[in-house]
């Protein structure tokens, strides 16, 4: 049985986000959603979205827009979501049918009893389009630079510190210290990762992905892996990671040789998961459209900035 409905962002002016409680009546009882419902017969999602709300929150909606189709299955039903952005509404939300609300941050609501279907929704939030990833470099004082420099000249605001050696860990620590000092997300990529460090997240190899059984880090940090096919996506699904890069989506310098994958491949791919993906592999600013046409979140990579 496939159910059709839509799930709204409302989010106020301090960023937070406008969250409702399943009533003890309802499917999944308890648990915290995005405010939303059932598409009736001849509605299209916009439609919906703006008669749910005035039943549930008793708000008129003015402005808003679909960002993402969302599919979930459960043992007895299939559920595609539209997730719309609320641009302008009036009135005040109240639990107009004795549901419980709540305004938070996302941290916070990913620390909740939520719906399987709020993480991708929160991470598509939380993540921006442009993934940076540190280049391998012989001098250190190079690469700090060069964060100064991206952050100065770009809107880049997450980054992936790659190392395929042992870290040094008063040059990480400096480091992160830069990164704070801009108000960058940094992602740790390094062969030496304890899950401890003072970060925003981590990212897994694809080799580490696949021998990864449960989550190596709690809800509110960032999770990411490397994936190139089906199996090693499948294992991203139920590892339960925030993203996945996506590659080669080109032929690169860095990896001579390795084909890229088809446009095919790419497609089963993004149907095979709701996790935001990057692309990653030869790619530029310029061709952010192009893989956002093909369901990409954003893209990644050295020079993708």
């Amino acid at each position: 049985m496939l159910i059709k409905a839509v799930a709204a962002i409302i989010e106020d002016k301090n960023g937070n986000i406008l969250i409702s409680q399943r009533m003890s009546h309802q499917f999944m009882p308890d648990y915290w959603e995005l405010p939303g419902g059932k598409i009736e017969p001849g509605e299209s999602s916009l439609q919906a979205a703006k008669r749910e709300l005035k039943e549930e929150l008793s708000i008129d909606v003015k402005e808003l827009k679909i960002i993402k189709t969302i599919n979930q299955s459960y043992s007895d039903r299939d559920v595609q979501i539209e997730i719309v952005k609320i641009d302008q509404y009036f009135g005040d939300p109240i639990g107009q049918e004795g549901q419980r609300i709540k305004w938070l941050d996302i941290d916070s609501i990913l620390n909740l009893k939520i719906l399987p279907t709020m993480r991708p929704i929160l991470n598509l939030l939380r993540l921006p389009k442009i993934f940076w990833i540190t280049p391998e470099q012989e001098s250190k004082e190079e690469v700090l630079e060069d964060v100064i420099e991206v952050k100065k000249n770009n809107d880049v605001n997450i980054i992936q510190f790659r190392s395929k050696i042992k870290t040094n860990n008063l040059y990480l620590s400096n480091f992160i210290e830069i990164c704070k000092q801009y108000n960058v997300q940094l992602i740790l990529n390094t062969i030496d990762k304890s899950f401890d460090e003072d970060v925003q997240g981590w990212h897994l190899t694809s080799q580490e992905l696949m021998s990864t059984d449960t989550r190596p880090c709690p809800p509110s940090k960032i999770l990411g892996a490397s994936v190139h096919n089906m199996s090693e996506l499948e294992k991203a699904n139920e590892v339960g990671v925030d993203y996945v890069f996506i590659s080669p989506i080109k032929e690169t310098k860095s990896h001579p040789g390795v084909m890229p994958l088809s446009s095919k491949e790419i497609k089963k791919l993004m149907r095979a998961t709701n996790i935001p993906a990057y692309f990653l592999g030869g790619l530029s600013r310029d061709q952010m459209e192009d893989c956002e046409k093909m369901g990409a979140h954003g893209i990644a990579g050295i020079t993708a900035i």
